[in-house]
């Protein structure tokens, strides 16, 4: 059986526009970082007492800065499915493989999504 020669010169286009979607999910994930420090409240409790407290009381949140959260949720999903699709278009050799960071942020952005939900709706 003769072996099939690697043609493959470095990343194709395909692959590129895959790095460009996983930097600009790391930046995405920045962003919902800085925007929620700055939307919460100014005081020294913690999370964990806020939900022991079983309150659902969100007095002192900055409700605009919030609903930014959203749109960038929404758009960093679709990104994240956006590139697992065209992954999986592209998957023809056994060393092809899924990003995982686009699978890891595909799971954050669910999840950030269903917290949205949860918290403040």
């Amino acid at each position: 059986m003769e072996k099939k020669k690697n043609r493959r010169k470095g990343p194709d286009n395909v692959s590129r526009f895959i790095s460009l979607l996983v930097s600009a999910s790391w930046v995405m994930i920045f962003a919902l970082f800085v925007i929620i420090a700055l939307a919460k409240p100014s005081t020294n409790m913690s999370i964990f007492t806020i939900m022991s407290e079983n309150t659902r009381s969100f007095s002192g949140w900055n409700i605009s800065l919030i609903s930014l959260v959203f749109p960038v949720l929404l758009v960093q999903l679709g990104l994240c499915l956006f590139g697992l699709i065209l992954s999986s278009r592209r998957m023809k050799r056994r060393r092809d493989k899924y990003s995982k960071s686009l699978i890891f942020f595909t799971i954050v952005s669910l999840a950030g999504l269903l917290v949205y939900f949860i918290s403040f709706t």
